[in-house]
């Protein structure tokens, strides 16, 4: 029985080693090149807003002033650390005590040491956790049927939407569900409006449901 029990032990610290390997694997088809996002300890750098004081050397390797963390930098070639979150409650934290404003994107010159890096950092003292970043990709087009029932998809531009992948940090998405200023001088030239959608209002209909706010307005 004792015997078993070692053995089971044994599978199961392989399997959660295994499981740490994979995670930790740098793979360009899913991770992208030369970032590493971070979590700094609160209580380690003094400040929950991020404040940290980063200086470069001569060959362009970032210091912050923590001596464990900029031994990890100089050795695995850091060239540029970034915070990514600005909150107005910087002293809320989750449950593993990471402040949302002390979360940085560290950018190494290369890929070369990338899996290193993730493993000395996770070991670091300053830092709470430590991540490659997902590549976040699409489906150029989308396959489902109610892609063949969007008439107005075209008056739109939504293929060429659809073919600007959004890869990487350079597009911003906005979700607005309190109304939009459809008149504005930003925004005016730039509406469709889906005229099937368009229909008579009449002041004596009372049941009538059918107002300017509900037309279909892409911009």
């Amino acid at each position: 029985m004792k015997q078993c029990f070692f053995i089971m032990l044994g599978l199961l610290l392989f399997a959660s080693f295994l499981q740490a390997s994979s995670l930790g694997v740098f793979n360009e088809e899913y991770h992208v090149p030369k970032s590493i996002i971070i979590a700094f300890d609160a209580n380690a750098v003094g400040t929950t807003r991020g404040e940290v004081n980063v200086n470069k050397n001569r060959n362009n390797q970032i210091s912050i002033g923590r001596f464990s963390f900029d031994k990890i930098a100089e050795d695995n070639d850091f060239i540029e650390i970034e915070r990514l979150f600005m909150v107005e409650n910087h002293e809320w934290k989750d449950t593993n005590g990471t402040h949302i404003m002390n979360i940085f994107r560290v950018t190494l010159r290369d890929n070369e040491n990338m899996e290193q890096a993730l493993l000395d950092l996770s070991n670091n003292d300053n830092i709470i956790w430590a991540e490659f970043e997902g590549l976040i990709s699409f489906f150029n087009v989308p396959t489902d049927d109610v892609n063949g029932r969007w008439n107005f998809r075209n008056d739109i531009q939504l293929p060429q939407m659809w073919n600007y992948l959004s890869v990487g940090h350079d597009v911003v998405v906005a979700i607005v569900d309190s109304g939009v200023k459809w008149n504005h001088e930003y925004l005016r030239n730039s509406m469709f409006v889906d005229n099937s959608q368009i229909f008579p209002y009449r002041a004596d209909d009372n049941q009538s449901k059918h107002r300017f706010t509900d037309w279909s307005i892409w911009f």
